[in-house]
């Protein structure tokens, strides 16, 4: 990619050219070499794709925001399982750095991978990370995917509590995927930062022979004892969403909620092999009318039948969640 200032100035460029829902198909055609079937969606990556351009959930907007997003983790009761927040700004310039500890990570609030880890603060080159955090702060990263929920994200730097794996490096993630609140996949991300491999497993803990972007993490993964855990959460964060995936890091004692993330990969989840793609289309379930909310929601009321379509949702929970944006 060409990142971050260029792509986006492509991204602006290319919106006034292709509608959102050509981008999404091209994106599609592109990674997966054939158009997808979204008048019947069979495989898991059409079924996310389908909700991508469709699904309007007023939450959907929420997770993205990793400040706005912590109010809501904490009203489901998991205030305790997020990363000690250290400072939110609105310019790097205004971090204290020499209030914070030796080891902590700088994160912009409105993006997706705009992460700076400081694993010795006496080797850290502020003015690198300062230029890097502007970086950030000037663009909007829904040019980048077309991902609706990033589009206009209020623009804040936060500064977290570093979370220690094994030995001195990050935690490994553990990505839980959930359809209609039940989970049916689980990945493994092993050093994301050096070296990033993947393992992949069902619910049981069982290796399934799915293929995901990254090399296969071929060591044997322990079933981490806080996994029950760790489930129950992610169905408490998604209810309500026909699809979410919850990211973790599991240390030795404990679990942390990293994330919620509406849709893998801008939701051009690139899945394989094939036979793995439809299996786990099966697993997800059936896609209904009731899983929409807003005005996209009804474009797509002649692409499936069943339930009627629900309007956008605007329950006095939401709203006060969706007010941590003002």
């Amino acid at each position: 990619m060409l990142f971050p200032r260029a792509s986006h100035l492509v991204g602006r460029l290319s919106e006034r050219l292709i509608p959102d829902r050509w981008f999404y198909l091209l994106r599609y055609a592109v990674s997966h070499r054939r158009l997808p079937n979204l008048k019947q969606p069979t495989t898991l990556s059409e079924k996310v794709l389908w909700l991508q351009m469709y699904d309007r959930n007023p939450l959907r907007k929420l997770f993205p925001d990793k400040y706005a997003s912590r109010a809501y983790i904490e009203s489901c009761g998991y205030g305790a399982h997020l990363p000690e927040l250290l400072g939110i700004y609105e310019s790097p310039l205004e971090i204290d750095f020499s209030s914070l500890p030796n080891r902590y990570v700088v994160k912009c609030s409105h993006g997706c991978g705009f992460n700076y880890i400081v694993p010795d603060a006496s080797k850290l080159d502020r003015g690198e990370l300062i230029a890097l955090c502007n970086q950030w702060l000037s663009v909007d990263y829904y040019y980048y995917r077309r991902e609706w929920y990033y589009k206009g994200l209020p623009k804040r730097v936060l500064v977290e509590a570093f979370i220690q794996g094994e030995g001195d490096r990050p935690p490994w993630d553990f990505k839980i995927f959930l359809a209609h609140g039940k989970p049916f996949m689980i990945v493994v991300d092993a050093d994301r930062f050096s070296g990033h491999r993947r393992a992949i497993f069902d619910v049981q803990w069982k290796r399934i022979p799915v293929k995901y972007i990254k090399p296969e993490l071929t060591a044997p993964v322990e079933r981490p004892a806080q996994l029950d855990a760790m489930i129950e959460a992610a169905i408490r964060l998604s209810a309500n969403l026909a699809f979410a995936r919850v990211d973790f890091y599991v240390t030795e004692n404990r679990f942390y909620i990293g994330e919620i993330t509406n849709f893998p990969d801008g939701g051009n989840l690139k899945i394989g092999p094939p036979e793995e793609d439809e299996r786990l289309g099966r697993e997800f379930g059936s896609l209904k009318k009731s899983d929409l909310c807003g005005r996209q929601g009804y474009d797509a009321q002649n692409q499936l039948s069943g339930e009627k379509v629900v309007q956008e949702g605007s329950s006095s929970a939401v709203e006060k969640r969706l007010e941590v944006h003002e």
